[in-house]
């Protein structure tokens, strides 16, 4: 992800179940507004299902594998 943050919250909402897992990763070039405007988005789905399972990556890369995140 790296500009258009209104897509990914159109995602979220179609996909997002509070027993699913999702990572997330914002490109290290976004604009800081985009990082933030990430980060707000997740902030409510933190609030609205604090079980959820969901891994944001900015900085540095993260490698996942199909199940699980490592």
């Amino acid at each position: 992800m790296h500009s258009d943050v209104s897509l990914l919250e159109r995602q979220l909402r179609l996909l997002f179940r509070p027993n699913h897992a999702f990572c997330i990763h914002v490109d290290a070039k976004a604009p800081e507004a985009v990082r933030a405007a990430v980060d707000a988005l997740l902030d409510c789905y933190a609030v609205a299902a604090p079980n959820a399972q969901i891994a944001l990556v900015t900085d540095k890369p993260l490698s996942v594998y199909w199940g699980h995140i490592r």
